[in-house]
């Protein structure tokens, strides 16, 4: 019965996973620390299997634990303290009797420690007798990863994780099965494995080329393949065992990564083998974790202000529309995105959730009467950018784009030692500012009263010149403020 019940477990997250369009958080995205020191946190997930979702933060080197709520079933809202700057993420984490799902936090280095180790999944999917062996006794199962690592961590009812009991035996398999399930029909198990049995198997990553899931209930230790080393650390009463993302990624048999699904399943051991003549385990299987790798972390920098540009107004019938254009070098978005006339506030609507790129923000006024309103945009609650806009519908019903300044040459090139801008608005620049992608300052003039004409070294402020890429233009007017990009190429 037990192995049945692990059985339609397994079976069914590899049937959920292996779904192309499936991935269980959609346009996570993150507003600039608000001055309470906390951040705004929205995305959009399926609203089952989940019966709860929990967020879990670290703070104080402590794991922090908040319910997170979904009235609609679908959009995701919540508030998070500023976290540890080693990890500048969430992780999002459900649990059922039959499996648990988990996003991980992703830390900023590769010092896992149980402090940091969220927990996957719960005690047992079914317990075999241990005879007064609690060593094999499995509590809970816990994962944190890295840019450059994974690490599995999991909990006994001892805390404790010997190799063996004498040099004759038993012995103890301390694991965690990897299965990728979009790679499923090539039959390919990993697993992450501490042990020493001598002549056997040693720490290390290994893979199993298993006829069916059925095969992997019934490992033979002397079929299994090592693939690559593994680090093994007990810290707190828990047993971590980490390898490098490449020793994995690069096995011919492990499948293209990051798959559709972004997730692996995850299954914990822990194994006692009798003797060295007698290679048959009694295992304690833990419950099944399915593992996403969504990448729920966020830009912890001191902020910089989005900024504002392109504004269009349309007639649409006896409304009117107005749009501006929204981009953050920190891909924040705006916890304040309002169009503003005389008292009455008007929402701004983004028509992407997408704040990796520019985007387009909207809202209808009921009306073609109104002169002039302003926008006003915070990632943060604190600093307010505004934009003033003219309605100019009684004129053209077409969009206008106020005259401001242009780039040349754009794109540069190598040979070009300096950029021009021409200011083609009646209205001056007053300041000239240059943006790396990163959103960092390298560059600010304040042009001289007059000038109509900039040139502009392609260097920084410590007379580098500027590697090869894409950058922006900020032209700030009295009342006003454009942004245009420009590209050098080497």
């Amino acid at each position: 019965m037990k192995k049945i019940v692990l059985l339609a477990a397994i079976i069914m997250l590899v049937s959920i996973l292996s779904a192309q369009e499936i991935n269980l958080w959609h346009n996570f995205r993150y507003s600039g620390k608000t001055p309470t020191n906390v951040y705004h946190l929205q995305w959009e997930g399926l609203s089952t299997p989940f019966t709860s979702l929990n967020m879990i933060y670290k703070k104080n080197n402590q794991l922090q634990t908040v319910q997170v709520d979904n009235p609609d079933g679908l959009n995701y809202y919540a508030c998070v303290p500023e976290p540890d700057a080693d990890a500048p993420c969430i992780a999002l984490s459900t649990q059922t009797d039959y499996f648990g799902i988990l996003s991980p936090l992703k830390l900023a280095n590769n010092n896992f420690v149980r402090s940091i180790m969220v927990e996957a999944s719960t005690d047992s999917l079914y317990e075999n007798s241990n005879n007064g062996d609690n060593t094999i006794d499995l509590k809970s199962f816990h994962f944190a990863y890295s840019n450059d690592q994974l690490a599995a961590g999991m909990v006994n009812i001892v805390g404790n994780y010997p190799n063996y009991g004498t040099i004759l035996g038993p012995y103890y398999a301390y694991g965690v099965g990897l299965l990728n399930p979009e790679n499923i029909a090539d039959s390919t198990v990993y697993a992450l494995i501490n042990a020493n049995v001598i002549g056997v198997v040693t720490p290390g990553l290994y893979k199993l080329n298993a006829g069916g899931i059925d095969d992997i209930q019934n490992i033979d230790l002397s079929d299994i393949q090592n693939v690559g080393s593994i680090t093994v650390t007990t810290n707190n009463n828990m047993l971590i065992m980490k390898c490098d993302w490449n020793t994995l990624l690069n096995d011919p048999n492990f499948g293209s990564w990051p798959s559709y699904s972004k997730s692996l399943i995850m299954v914990p051991f822990i194994a006692k083998i009798p003797s060295l003549s007698d290679l048959t385990p009694v295992i304690d299987v833990g419950t099944p974790a399915v593992i996403n790798f969504t990448d729920l972390s966020f830009n912890m920098s001191d902020n910089t202000p989005p900024f504002l540009y392109q504004p269009e107004v349309i007639a649409n019938g006896g409304n009117t529309e107005v749009k501006i254009s929204y981009v953050d070098y920190q891909y924040q978005y705006p916890i304040i995105a309002k169009f503003v006339i005389g008292d009455i506030e008007y929402e701004m609507i983004p028509n992407s959730h997408d704040f990796h790129e520019a985007v387009v923000f909207s809202t209808i006024i009921p009306n073609n009467s109104w002169v002039r309103g302003e926008c006003a945009f915070s990632d943060d609650s604190l600093h307010v950018v505004n934009y003033q806009i003219d309605n100019n519908v009684g004129t053209n019903d077409c969009v206008e784009i106020e005259k401001s300044f242009v780039i040349y040459p754009n794109p540069m090139k190598p040979s070009d030692q300096f950029m021009k801008i021409e200011n083609y608005s009646a209205d001056p620049l007053r300041r000239i500012s240059i943006y790396n992608i990163k959103g960092q300052k390298i560059k600010e003039i304040k042009p001289q009263k007059g000038e109509h004409i900039h040139k502009i070294s392609i260097k920084d402020l410590t007379g580098k010149s500027l590697s090869d890429g894409i950058y922006f233009v900020r032209g700030e007017y009295d009342k006003n403020m454009i942004v245009k990009k420009v590209l050098l190429l080497k």
